[in-house]
């Protein structure tokens, strides 16, 4: 009787302790779940943001090179790729050169670890100007993620809105092109382009060459960076021309990719 008694207990505590490890490690497995999808959630919206602040920097990037520049100067090429920018222009003094560079150097700047490549003085029509190259790194990304922010699929959700869907692409082209339209923009080349990002999300990418001005491609860049749809430059080269064609003083290239939620549904 002892000997049943003892066999029943032992089993009894063997289903015991595999009903505890059972539990355990589907406590273990659950919480590992629940940590792979807030972390797959938190890069999500991470990479969103990110996105986000590239669709508006080309936009901040013109103004704040046109207010840094002093009254008299202006640029003569501007190559922007990822995260460095190159600049060349002329300014009326050497100083105005120096001040350019403190003024971009401020705290919390775009643009930042500005360097001179060179300064060269020429004479024209009895005035002197200054020929200046100089690069710079762009903040086109926050430095890293903030913990503090809010992590759950209704955030999720609302970033979201800013993709496209597939039967929306073409009018979002559309809509960009009349954009440019709208800024007093030639457009001379428009062709398809590789995807430069790496994005979770579909990515449909164009190349746009274009005549215009200054003045006008910033407004456009503007334009596009109220759009509530997410779209971001990756690359953007102008250059200065001649006064031969009216009003065109600078012609520009970029890349600009559109991302879609739905591309591989």
């Amino acid at each position: 009787m002892q000997t049943t008694l003892k066999k029943s207990t032992t089993f009894l505590l063997s289903i015991t302790a595999i009903i505890f490890t059972a539990f355990v490690v589907g406590q273990t497995w659950a919480n590992a779940s629940e940590a792979s999808l807030n972390d797959d959630l938190s890069k999500k919206i991470h990479h969103l943001n990110e996105l986000k602040m590239k669709q508006q920097f080309p936009a901040k990037m013109m103004n704040t090179l046109n207010e840094a520049l002093a009254e008299g100067g202006w640029f003569t090429k501007l190559d922007y790729s990822g995260t460095n920018l190159s600049a060349a222009g002329f300014a009326r003094s050497n100083d105005q050169v120096a001040q350019f560079l403190t003024t971009l150097k401020k705290p919390g700047g775009i643009l930042y670890n500005g360097m001179l490549l060179s300064s060269t003085k020429f004479s024209e029509g009895g005035r002197d100007k200054f020929f200046f190259r100089a690069n710079f790194s762009c903040k086109t990304a926050s430095a890293g993620k903030n913990s503090k922010k809010k992590v759950n699929d209704k955030v999720l959700a609302n970033l979201e809105r800013g993709l496209a869907k597939k039967n929306d692409v073409r009018g979002i082209v559309e809509k960009i092109e009349a954009m440019l339209s709208d800024s007093q923009l030639k457009i001379t080349q428009w062709t398809s382009a590789p995807s430069l990002s790496r994005s979770v999300y579909g990515e449909i990418s164009q190349k746009v060459d274009l005549q215009g001005n200054y003045h006008n491609l910033t407004s456009f860049f503007n334009n596009l960076a109220r759009m509530d749809k997410v779209v971001t430059i990756n690359e953007l080269y102008v250059e200065s021309q001649s006064l031969t064609e009216g009003d065109f003083t600078v012609t520009a290239r970029f890349i600009f990719s559109l991302f879609i939620k739905d591309m591989g549904e």
